[in-house]
């Protein structure tokens, strides 16, 4: 079965709040009056708004837009994190998802123990895990501090694990959320090289980054959000073009 995206009149609501932290007395005399709180009354921000997108094997894919356009939030949608309040989201594939500097990391566990939990969530048998250990660790120039809890680790550190880890396997479908935010000049070559290896071995990428020429040096597509919205969407150096005027 080839690997694809579809997003059917996608729409995703957060809730907000007016008041966030009421007056317990007020809470209590609204209880016993059997009224809703004026002061607290749920209010919403739609995140996204009617996506309509469909993405294919051999597609690079970069989502750019100002900070809060839903770039982020689309991606957790099409990870299956976020469910969305209405519309269909259809994913054909195995998808691997790494999310800024050590999204989803236990902070008390050190680097082995949570390149277990990561493999695990990836689907890799312990066997497996055990296997590519030391290479993720290798990769990440980690070994000297691979039983130190990562909540002593700096970001860049935590950045080379995160991206280790996610990418030691082949995913079908790799979703990448400003993953090169952090490291040296050295390690974002090491980087660069192996993203080159894995958006030629993987059926579908989607890139978000906030570095322009990352996203024209690798994507070969890319879609512009605004405020929730797709406000364009096709070959990248045209789509690039127009953004950077804005």
């Amino acid at each position: 079965m080839s690997c694809s995206i579809k997003l059917k009149e996608v729409r995703l609501n957060f809730p907000l709040y007016a008041n966030k932290d009421p007056n317990t007395k007020s809470l209590i005399i609204d209880f016993l009056k059997r009224r809703k709180s004026k002061e607290n009354e749920k209010k919403y921000f739609l995140a996204l708004d009617n996506i309509n997108l469909e993405f294919n094997e051999n597609e690079v894919i970069g989502l750019v837009g100002r900070n809060g356009a839903g770039k982020s939030t689309l991606i957790r949608v099409m990870s299956e994190i976020y469910k969305p309040n209405s519309g269909i989201c259809e994913i054909n594939g195995k998808v691997v998802t790494l999310m800024g500097m050590g999204v989803g990391f236990n902070a008390n566990l050190d680097a082995i123990e949570n390149i277990k939990v990561s493999g695990l969530i990836m689907g890799m048998d312990k066997d497996e895990i055990k296997e590519r250990t030391h290479s993720i660790l290798e990769f990440a120039e980690l070994h000297d501090f691979s039983n130190l809890p990562i909540k002593y680790y700096s970001t860049g550190m935590k950045t080379r694990l995160g991206f280790s880890a996610a990418t030691e396997i082949n995913p079908e479908i790799l979703m990448l959320d400003e993953v090169f935010s952090g490291g040296d000049a050295h390690w974002l070559e090491k980087a660069n090289v192996r993203m080159r290896r894995i958006i030629n071995e993987s059926k579908i990428v989607v890139i978000v980054s906030h570095s322009t020429g990352r996203i024209k040096d690798l994507c070969n597509r890319v879609v512009w959000l605004d405020k929730g919205k797709i406000k364009a969407d096709g070959e990248t150096n045209q789509i690039m073009d127009e953004y950077l005027k804005k």
